[in-house]
């Protein structure tokens, strides 16, 4: 008796296990070439991006939030297309000179399907410090030579 209570409890299991949530939703893999993205004021720069997707879904990939004096595209990408994605951050000259965390975000229609943190450091000058150095990127030296 209790092996075929057994074997009708078996019978009755199934070996495949369905993911969490909403099937339809695609698998999605970001990642970030470079971080921290480095843009200086009054200039602009690329953030190279690789998106890896299982279904067969376009997405929409945008980045933010960012604070005023910072602008960033967005981007529609298809599964035909390479999955490199480029993104531009533009930083007017009054923008802040800062480490900035940033999220990519890519979604389907209304529901976002990945997302991933990175740092925005805005500097002054081309070769300058990033921001994070020092007091603000400006550093002291102690050259030893008493007076």
């Amino acid at each position: 008796m209790k092996r075929v209570v057994l074997a009708v409890f078996l019978a009755g299991c199934s070996s495949s296990v369905e993911p969490p949530g909403d099937s339809s939703s695609p698998a999605v893999t970001m990642t970030l070439v470079e971080n921290p993205v480095v843009v200086v004021r009054g200039q602009s720069t690329t953030v190279h991006l690789n998106l890896f997707e299982d279904h067969a879904v376009p997405l929409r990939v945008a980045l933010g939030p960012l604070p005023d004096g910072l602008t960033a595209t967005s981007a529609d990408w298809a599964p035909s297309d390479p999955s490199a994605v480029p993104l531009t951050i533009t930083a007017a000259t009054d923008a802040p000179a800062a480490e900035i965390p940033f999220t990519v975000s890519a979604t389907s229609g209304e529901t976002i399907v990945a997302s991933l943190n990175g740092k925005l450091s805005v500097s002054e000058l081309v070769g300058s410090l990033d921001p994070a150095f020092g007091a603000g990127g400006v550093v002291t030296p102690n050259l030893g030579v008493s007076i």
